[in-house]
């Protein structure tokens, strides 16, 4: 897989919520992901996090993902970008 930057990792985590019905107009780096905006219920989590596994053909530890300090769509970024690239050498 060709390494991403974080602004395309970002475009294709942004599509992934769209094509799951999330409105992601308003999502940023610092939208927590249990905030209201992006109601992302527990189905639909998973079904996001499947989404991204096939998207970056990566496994994804989703307790990694979303770590313990910061549940937001940067922490995600920053777990998928260290993946992505941990996984092309």
């Amino acid at each position: 897989m060709n390494q991403m930057n974080e602004a395309e990792i970002l475009e294709k985590v942004l599509a992934v919520f769209a094509a799951n019905g999330i409105n992601v107009e308003s999502v940023t780096v610092d939208t927590m992901l249990g905030s209201p905006e992006l109601e992302l219920d527990s189905v639909v989590f998973m079904k996001v996090f499947i989404e991204l596994e096939n998207v970056f053909q990566i496994e994804i530890d989703y307790q990694d993902a979303v770590d313990q300090d910061s549940h937001t769509v940067g922490s995600l970024i920053d777990y998928l970008v260290e993946r992505t690239t941990s996984q092309d050498k």
